[in-house]
């Protein structure tokens, strides 16, 4: 889970990506932080059974894809996509 709020998180998903990249695969779709996917934990349930219109549903829907398609960078924009 990524948390864009703060300049700080923002260069350590660059740092990292940086440094890691050359190793793994480093996909485009970011999970935001979200308590409603912390809770899943707590409630024994899937974030689509959660929360099924929820961002988190939503992001880790684009993920599955992105992982499915081969890491291949989908159309949609980043901002599109945590809503």
């Amino acid at each position: 889970m990524v948390d864009r709020r703060t300049n700080y998180a923002k260069d350590i998903s660059r740092v990292i990506g940086g440094i890691y990249s050359r190793f793994v695969t480093i996909y485009k779709t970011e999970i935001s932080l979200s308590i409603k996917a912390a809770e899943t934990s707590a409630v024994g349930k899937s974030i689509y059974a959660y929360d099924k219109n929820g961002k988190a549903a939503d992001a880790y829907k684009e993920f599955t894809k992105e992982v499915l398609d081969g890491g291949k960078q989908r159309n949609k924009h980043k901002s599109e996509l945590i809503r």
